[in-house]
């Protein structure tokens, strides 16, 4: 899976520094959210083979860098959203 830019994009996180060379940057767009907070939000798009290997039931990992654990979510957006 790739991070990819959308309409809604408003920037793009950079890599820490050190990790330009291994990690890319995360586009990305917040929101004010009902709780009086921002929600950040990035698209990633699976690849043909990600694709394949969801429709035979594998599962996705969230995987998160340092503790603690931020509150995160997981959904599936139309393109044309």
């Amino acid at each position: 899976m790739q991070p990819v830019k959308t309409p809604h994009t408003q920037g793009i996180y950079g890599a820490p520094p050190g990790l330009e060379d291994s990690i890319g940057g995360l586009p990305y767009w917040r929101v004010q959210n009902e709780y009086g907070g921002t929600t950040i939000y990035s698209v990633w798009r699976p690849s043909a083979e990600d694709r394949e290997a969801l429709a035979a039931g594998a599962d996705l990992l969230l995987g998160i860098v340092g503790e603690p654990i931020p509150p995160v979510s997981l959904a599936v957006m139309d393109r044309d959203a």
